[in-house]
């Protein structure tokens, strides 16, 4: 009847614009969709150019995926009265062959692709499932929890598995290698740490900006070199602060986007915070630190991280240049305030 015929048309928009968005994501996330199967989307990240974070894409992508999928369904059951509309997610990372079959350099075939499919159709709706061998990559940067060991055909023993509940806060996450729950001394690494604690007590000498790039394959413990510095350092009697920020993989073309990390350590502002409360810590966070115009200083290194002020009146008819000469100007007041 023409009543059904509508309903599978709605349907089928509904899933489609899903799909779209999933695409979106994957590819905001530098992943590479490979293919669309019927309700679903198969995709993979490092395929051409291999990333330490590559891991942590796909994770982070997986968890925007399930937010706009709530999104989803929550206009579903609004226009439609759809209440059953959900997402799931799964990820595994390993070794796959590439470009293979009638579908070219769109295929990617081999025991990890089929074990990301399990992991996808083992989840709740509504979740994220990810392999042991994704989470020993993102281990300190996600909120997991540890799932009952999950049988995939085609293993012999079975898998240990988790749900990925959230993103940890920019200010303590960080990627934890090695044995979990296992303490053990660097070696090897003395010179590179000494060179970055002259470099650190140059920078408190001579008051001006040191920096070093820290380069490694993935494993050879570059984070372990930053943590053991940031140890030397609190424990070296000097009144030293030490700001640790991380760059977003989906922030690479975001300007100022390791401003706004700045903010959002300083004012404790999270991930889940939306914008209006954003704004709001933002502001609590900084005009303390301004001795006049405080709001007014405020919002606009707010503006230029990214946060729209633009409905203040303190903002009303700045030109952009303005704004930025002005904002820069008062994020060096507020980080001589932080100094001192």
């Amino acid at each position: 009847s023409s009543t059904c015929s509508l309903q599978v048309e709605d349907a089928m928009a509904l899933v489609g614009g899903m799909l779209r968005r999933m695409a979106d994501i994957v590819e905001a996330h530098h992943g590479r969709v490979l293919r669309f199967t019927g309700d679903g989307v198969k995709a993979a990240f490092g395929m051409h150019e291999t990333r330490e974070d590559d891991a942590e894409r796909a994770v982070r992508a997986g968890l925007a995926i399930l937010a706009a999928g709530r999104e989803q369904a929550e206009a579903a059951a609004r226009r439609n009265g759809i209440t059953d509309f959900a997402v799931r997610v799964g990820v595994h990372s390993g070794d796959v062959a590439l470009g293979a079959g009638v579908e070219d350099d769109n295929t990617a075939m081999g025991a990890a692709v089929n074990i990301a499919a399990r992991m996808e159709q083992a989840a709740p709706p509504g979740a994220l499932r990810i392999s042991f061998e994704t989470w020993s990559h993102v281990r300190g940067l996600f909120d997991v929890e540890a799932q009952p060991p999950l049988q995939v055909k085609g293993l012999a023993a079975p898998m240990q598995t988790y749900l990925v509940l959230s993103a940890l806060e920019r200010s303590t996450a960080s990627v934890e290698r090695g044995l979990q729950g296992l303490r053990t001394p660097m070696v090897g690494r003395d010179a590179e740490l000494q060179q970055l604690l002259d470099t650190a007590a140059r920078a408190r000498q001579t008051r001006q900006l040191q920096a070093l790039t820290l380069l490694g394959d993935a494993g050879l413990g570059k984070s372990r070199l930053l943590r053991e510095l940031t140890t030397a350092l609190a424990g070296s009697g000097q009144q030293v602060q030490v700001l640790a920020l991380r760059s977003q993989p989906d922030g690479l073309l975001r300007p100022w986007g390791l401003l706004r990390s700045i903010l959002a350590t300083k004012c404790l502002v999270a991930d889940t915070d939306s914008a209006e409360v954003a704004r709001r810590k933002v502001v609590d966070g900084l005009a303390p630190w301004f001795a006049e115009r405080a709001e007014q200083q405020a919002q606009m290194i707010g503006q230029l991280s990214g946060l729209d002020f633009g409905d203040s009146p303190h903002l009303r008819g700045l030109d952009p240049r303005s704004l930025r000469d002005q904002a820069f100007a008062a994020l060096r007041a507020c980080l001589q305030a932080w100094a001192a």
